[in-house]
């Protein structure tokens, strides 16, 4: 075509090619990790117009104001606190998709370049995935202040230590999480799982839904259920096949493993985070959502370059619908 160079062509092809490719890859980063997976599938994942910050709104306590009366007695007007904020900061996570100059000539017929450029945007979906799972899952006594707000600062095996959302669970006994060192799993594991439910239910938002836990965890769920045969042990077949996941169920909540929940983390031995998925989300700036910028040739490099970009955070309105189970045993 008249005017239009091989290199305009080329740039065009993968620009357009790898916007294509965008929502292929948004949809991988959620479909191959377990809890990523079960939020998303929930609509746990929140979009929101960006913002300086991602502010979760709380309340922790009644209005003293309300109280039965008769005919003409006054009510109280006394002014009313017991609602506030939590502030998450963003978070942002982003890599690079680039093709020298060589790499295009060497791959000069329309199919080897799309082929290369796919090979190329699936290593960085598979990298974009693996960051975000594992920093979620991540020991926050070695979490930069640059990650995501991973699940064990919300669900602490110390609770009152920890601040989250910019509220410290020292101060504020309302904002703490549950947490018990459950011990031999044989013995142990049921008892503290009843009493955790019990405690999320009373937190105000219903009773848990999820379970996510260590491989080990899940297998001595497993075990227990084939040996007492005296509870239920379901499989949510429904869900494994969407999900692509075995979900077994407990109490109505999904009970699930993720590889990316590692023992040890956040304490001794094997670990379980029950909760109400109401109480969390995975929240994206949508003008941020895992955007593709165009290829763009350096000045010094004979190479171009696009960017795989998110701004987002794990947050939590209400800690005390999680609650942590850790030091699970085998003995």
């Amino acid at each position: 075509m008249p005017g239009i160079s091989i290199t305009d062509q080329y740039d065009a092809l993968l620009t357009t090619t790898l916007k294509n490719y965008r929502r292929k890859m948004v949809d991988q980063i959620f479909e191959m990790m377990n809890f990523l997976n079960w939020l998303r599938k929930g609509d746990r994942v929140r979009k929101v117009d960006g913002g300086e910050s991602i502010i979760e709104h709380l309340m922790y306590g009644k209005n003293d104001t309300v109280k039965f009366y008769s005919g003409y007695e006054n009510l109280l007007t006394t002014p009313q606190e017991g609602m506030t904020v939590a502030k998450y900061d963003w978070k942002e996570i982003g890599g690079t998709i680039s093709i020298s100059r060589k790499e295009q000539r060497q791959n000069s017929g329309k199919a080897r370049l799309l082929n290369l450029l796919e090979q190329k945007t699936k290593q960085t979906e598979m990298s974009v995935r693996d960051e975000v799972s594992s920093k979620i899952f991540a020991d926050i006594a070695s979490e930069p202040s640059k990650d995501i707000t991973g699940l064990f600062l919300h669900a602490n095996d110390n609770p009152s230590s920890t601040t989250v959302g910019g509220i410290n669970g020292s101060t504020y006994a309302w904002w703490r999480n549950g947490a018990d060192d459950v011990g031999a799993y044989a013995t142990n594991l049921l008892d503290k799982l009843r009493t955790a439910f019990n405690t999320v239910a009373k937190a105000g938002q219903g009773p848990a839904d999820f379970v996510v836990c260590t491989q080990t965890a899940h297998e001595y769920y497993e075990a227990l259920g084939d040996t007492l045969k005296r509870f239920p042990l379901i499989r949510s077949e429904k869900q494994t096949i969407e999900l692509g996941f075995e979900i077994f169920k407990y109490k109505g909540a999904d009970l699930f493993w993720d590889p990316d929940m590692l023992t040890g983390v956040p304490a001794t031995g094997e670990t379980m985070v029950l909760g109400k998925s109401s109480a969390l989300s995975l929240v994206i700036d949508k003008q941020s959502d895992f955007i593709t910028t165009d290829f763009i040739e350096p000045e010094n490099q004979t190479a171009k370059v696009a960017k795989v970009v998110a701004m987002l955070n794990l947050t939590n309105n209400n800690r005390r619908c999680l609650h942590l189970l850790h030091g699970i045993d085998a003995s």
